[in-house]
This record gives C-alpha cells, structure tokens and sequence, in this order.
C-alpha cells in the first residue's frame, strides 16, 4: 500500500466518523426525541457517505439537478394534457346535487340575514356578522376542495380505468361517496408516484449512479461504527454533565477509530468478499 493510498483511506475514515458524530451526537444532546435521533443517525450515515471524494457529489449534482428538470418538463406536459379533463370534471362535480351541504350553506345564509336585519338591536347581531363571512369563505372553500377532490379522482379513475364498471363514471356522477373518495385516495397516490415522485427518482437515480462506489459505502459503515464506539465509550466511563473537552475528545477519538477501522476493512476485511481496493503485487 502507497502512502497516497494509506492517508486517502486513513482521512475517509476521519471524515466520515466525525461527520456522523456531529450529527448524531449534536441530536442526542440538544433533544430527548427518539424519532429525532433516529433521524438524525440515518442523516449521519447519509452525511458519511457523501463525505468521501465530496469533490465527485458536487460534481453530480447538475447532471441530477438537469435530469430532475428534464423529467419535470415531461410532467408539466401530462398535467396540461390531462387539465381539460379534471376542469370538466371539477364542473360537474359543482353542477352534482349535493343537498346536505347546499341546504347548511343556504340555511347559514338565511340566520345570518335574520340576525342582521331582522334583530337590529339585538346582540344576536354579532352572531350574524360573524356568520356571513364564514358562509362565504365555507363557500369559496366547497369550490377550492371540489376542484382538489375532483382532480384526485380524476387520476384515480384513470387509473383504475379498465378495472372499473362502466356505472361508476366520473363524468356521468353515478357512483356514491365511498367510491368518489375511493378514487380521490388512489388519485393523490397516482399523482405523488407517477408524476413527482418520477421526476425526483430519476434525479436521485442519476445522482446516485454517479457517486456510488464501494469505498463510499464502507465509509458509511466505518465511520458510523467508529462514531458509535467513541460515543458509547464516553457513555460508558462518564456519568456527569457533558463538557465542551469532553466532546472535543470523543471527537479526537472518534477520528482516530474511523481511521483504523477503514484501514482495516480496507486491508483486511473487503479482500475477504472480493473487493480489492489495494494495488495488487505483481
């Protein structure tokens, strides 16, 4: 092994341990949440990961960042083709008999003029003045939530297109509620799978195909594991109050593990499962 090939694999290991101990170890210390911690070790191990060759993640970001764009153009144009359809559907849907919430917005209507203008003097007015604005905005609302519902639905009934009766049509409104919000569910994760969840994977998928590498991977395993060690051991030895030097030196010791337990994968460990990362001896 060269000495380039020593101190690359010797500062890998560093980086990537102190980067998840940072992370990891500024989490355990500012909150009491487990979820947050869970987090932020999964965030430690992605952070370790990246840290290798970090030259190679920055250069993969715009080729990522260009295939997230590209994919969204694609998108856009599905979502243009398909709004002629969900607008005509939103239109039907308000033309829909929906007696239970057009008899509360006319009932509310007709108690808000009586208390204004039939009781004048009374303190009911309040009530009334109140009430008007709230059957307005529960109007514009019933319109905005229509739209939303029914461009969900859309989505899921294109979806379910060939497996769904002809009775149950969204255009003609021959279906019940159950089946309406049926669609809409299904609709919602259409949309986040086929439409913007595509376009981020394949940006994610470009990114990761072009960083992905084997050494990367074992400094998200090393690093991690050296962070654990150092902080485990300082859990261990010490039961009073966390002081500044005190992180410093997990800090100093979780380097220094991360270090040796690359070199040792590297080594020892990885030849054993056939990678080799080492020039071999001719």
């Amino acid at each position: 092994m060269t000495n380039n090939t020593w101190v690359k694999y010797a500062v890998a290991g560093v980086v990537g341990a102190l980067v998840f101990t940072v992370i990891t170890g500024g989490a355990l210390l500012l909150t009491d949440s487990i979820f947050i911690r869970c987090i932020a070790g999964l965030a430690g191990i992605f952070g370790a990961y990246l840290s290798f060759q970090f030259g190679d993640v920055l250069r993969a970001i715009p080729p990522a960042c260009a295939a997230v764009l590209e994919s969204f153009a694609i998108v856009g144009s599905d979502l243009k083709r398909d709004a002629g359809a969900i607008i005509n559907a939103a239109k039907n849907f308000l033309r829909a008999p929906h007696p239970l919430i057009y008899s509360c917005l006319v009932l509310g209507f007709g108690v808000a003029w009586w208390l204004t203008s039939v009781t004048p003097d009374s303190e009911l007015r309040i009530v009334g003045d109140l009430l008007i604005p709230f059957c307005v905005l529960s109007a514009i609302f019933y319109c905005c939530a229509a739209v939303v519902l029914w461009s969900a639905a859309a989505f899921g009934q294109e979806y379910l297109k060939e497996n769904t009766q002809p009775e149950y049509d969204l255009e003609k409104g021959s279906y019940g509620y159950a089946t309406f919000f049926k669609w809409v569910g299904i609709g919602i994760g259409v949309f986040f799978l086929s439409r913007l969840w595509r376009a981020i994977g394949v940006g994610l998928k470009k990114f990761f195909r072009l960083v992905h590498s084997s050494e990367r991977l074992m400094v998200a395993v090393d690093g991690p594991f050296a962070g654990l060690v150092s902080m485990g051991g300082y859990a261990y030895f010490n039961h009073g109050p966390v002081q500044t030097p005190d992180c410093v030196l997990v800090l100093v010791f979780a380097g220094i593990l991360g270090a040796a337990f690359m070199l040792i994968n590297v080594k020892y460990v990885a030849p054993k499962f056939g990678y080799h990362f080492l020039p071999q001896r001719s």
